[in-house]
């Protein structure tokens, strides 16, 4: 049995980039709250807002316009602050001898879609080798972050600065383990990349696509399209 998209998905899927559904705004059969409700649950406000501000004024009501309009304030807010903090924190890790490569999150927003405030970003990925693993997070908890999680299977922990409340995952591999993706070979493709004026070592795009894509699978059993999205941009690259 074939189940037809609600109108709010059709929306939704409409400002993902989806030709094939043709609306038409205003329409009073769609429920603007549980559209909202929507693209929070799958960490697209961002680029929902950025496609609904492109339509003639009406067609979106003043108060989900308002609503849309700060949430993608706010999201934008932080994620220039995770990309200060992730200059920040790479300075301190190269400092200790730590050679640290950034990815996901930020660097994602930045590489393929081309805008950090387009994409909702939760935390910082960074990865070092599993010899500079300890030293690395010596040098984290110095700096006031703390241990909340360890994953041996993912082959990360999770830190968390009491202050600033962001977030950290803290790699010595990509999961999942069962995969074991040799990161000497994608080691040898990093390129540089301009981290809000400054140069760092980051993955490839080609790289950075097969990592999302591997994630998209390993967290299958909370699919959200913003991973979905994450992959059509870096192919769209």
């Amino acid at each position: 049995m074939i189940m037809a998209f609600s109108r709010e998905q059709q929306l939704l899927l409409w400002c993902l980039g989806d030709g094939s559904l043709l609306l038409t705004l205003p329409d009073d059969n769609l429920n603007w709250h549980a559209f909202l409700d929507l693209a929070e649950t799958h960490h697209v406000i961002p680029l929902v807002s950025y496609v609904l501000r492109g339509l003639p004024q009406g067609n979106v009501p003043a108060e989900i316009s308002s609503a849309l309009q700060a949430w993608h304030l706010e999201s934008t807010r932080h994620n220039l602050a995770l990309l200060m903090e992730l200059s920040r924190l790479l300075d301190l890790l190269k400092a200790g001898d730590v050679t640290a490569i950034p990815f996901k999150g930020p660097i994602t927003a930045m590489m393929a879609y081309g805008d950090p405030s387009l994409r909702t970003c939760g935390d910082l990925d960074i990865l070092v080798t599993q010899s500079d693993y300890p030293k690395a997070v010596s040098i984290l908890l110095s700096f006031g972050y703390a241990v909340t999680k360890r994953y041996e299977t993912a082959m990360q922990s999770t830190l968390e600065h009491a202050e600033s409340q962001i977030n950290i995952d803290l790699h010595w591999g990509i999961p999942p383990k069962e995969l074991d993706l040799n990161i000497g070979l994608l080691r040898k493709n990093l390129g540089d990349f301009n981290l809000v004026g400054k140069i760092v070592p980051t993955f490839s795009i080609g790289d950075m696509f097969l990592i999302h894509c591997i994630n998209a699978t390993k967290e299958y059993w909370k699919p959200t399209l913003q991973q979905f999205y994450d992959i059509k941009m870096f192919i769209e690259h």
